[in-house]
């Protein structure tokens, strides 16, 4: 680089090793530490995994300007030759799937994790899966959230105009606003295909309402509606230190949340989503199905009363998502008992916000 470098494509080390652009002396440069193997495996050193490298440059100022990685997957034959195959292709293609295992399926999924974790820093999971993954300077460039089709039947939901006659959003939540499972897809997005209100949003793994009181300064206050999404980890995590533990609390906790919205924003509305469901095998709770069912339902219960005496909206989608996910492959919408996937999770759960009347 030092020398006048542009680019640099390194090779040899038999395994996939970083590619990303370097700013140096106020331009950009193209680095590819080592793509990895292509004619050999060496499954033992995770030498099965490979990528193609991508470079993509202005061109009219020769300008450095992006780069993309194929992820691929190495494996052999009985006779010993070597394939390469993207592992896009592998996945989706079922004449492809024709000639493998599902061993040779479950370690091709691997593959991607040790690909994408050792090129940005962290595993994307399988629901973002694609031919390319684009960077540029700052980072892994993600894919758009998945749009909402707004047919008649959603225009005569509650949420269709309310979010029509606003002109600045303030998503408040945790981890499945944040979206800190699923790479940062917030369940709300497809909401906003149809919109060009500004969005915020103030939400992080694990929150309750406890921890987003303690973070209220980094609330925006210029907000006009504000659609608030908390109250599942108070049910689940049974923690006096950060949890509402009762209903009641927890209902003294929002009082107190929109009462520091409004002393800055006299005219802010507001909208509650019942506390997210978590299904039967969530491991994060010590509770009992029902015992977590019961307090979920009397905290929504709750929400719902506040909200019919003080003009704000309500909106429970938990016994539309469990009829649903009871008709379906539970996987193609969630990575775990709570957190929806960035295509067809967040697209349900956005879709059912909509819907309510």
């Amino acid at each position: 680089i030092e020398n006048g470098a542009d680019i640099i494509l390194g090779d040899h080390t038999h395994s996939v090793q970083p590619t990303k652009i370097i700013k140096h002396n106020g331009k950009n440069v193209f680095v590819a530490y080592s793509p990895g193997n292509y004619t050999n495996i060496y499954q033992e050193h995770d030498g099965d995994a490979c990528i193609l490298t991508h470079t993509y440059i202005d061109k009219e100022t020769k300008e450095i300007i992006g780069g993309a990685i194929t992820p691929m997957w190495g494996y052999s034959q009985a006779n010993g030759n070597y394939t390469a195959i993207p592992i896009n292709t592998l996945i989706k293609n079922t004449d492809v799937q024709d000639k493998i295992t599902t061993h040779d399926l479950k370690r091709a999924k691997e593959v991607l994790n040790i690909i994408t974790n050792t090129q940005f820093g962290h595993i994307i999971n399988i629901d973002q899966l694609q031919t390319n993954y684009y960077f540029d300077k700052s980072g892994y460039l993600g894919k758009p959230a998945p749009k909402l089709v707004i047919t008649e039947e959603l225009k005569h939901g509650v949420m269709y105009n309310i979010l029509k006659n606003h002109s600045n959003i303030c998503f408040i939540g945790d981890s499945i606003t944040a979206g800190t499972v699923n790479n940062g897809y917030g369940w709300y997005e497809p909401l906003l295909s149809y919109t060009e209100a500004k969005t915020s949003r103030v939400a992080e793994g694990g929150a309750t309402i406890k921890t987003i009181l303690n973070k209220k300064n980094e609330i925006p206050t210029d907000a006009t509606l504000y659609v608030i999404a908390i109250g599942t980890n108070d049910v689940r995590y049974r923690d006096n230190t950060i949890c509402a533990m009762t209903s009641e609390e927890f209902i003294t906790k929002i009082t107190e949340l929109v009462k520091f919205i409004k002393n800055k924003n006299v005219n802010s509305e507001f909208v509650f989503i019942a506390p997210f469901t978590s299904l039967n095998d969530d491991k994060n709770t010590n509770l009992t199905v029902s015992e977590k069912n019961d307090l979920m339902q009397k905290y929504s219960d709750a929400l719902n009363e506040y909200s019919n005496k003080t003009g704000a909206t309500f909106i429970d989608i938990n016994a539309a998502i469990i009829n649903t996910l009871n008709k379906e492959i539970v996987s193609d919408y969630m990575l775990d008992a709570i957190h929806p996937n960035s295509d067809k999770g967040i697209k349900l759960y956005a879709e059912l916000v909509m819907r309510c009347k």
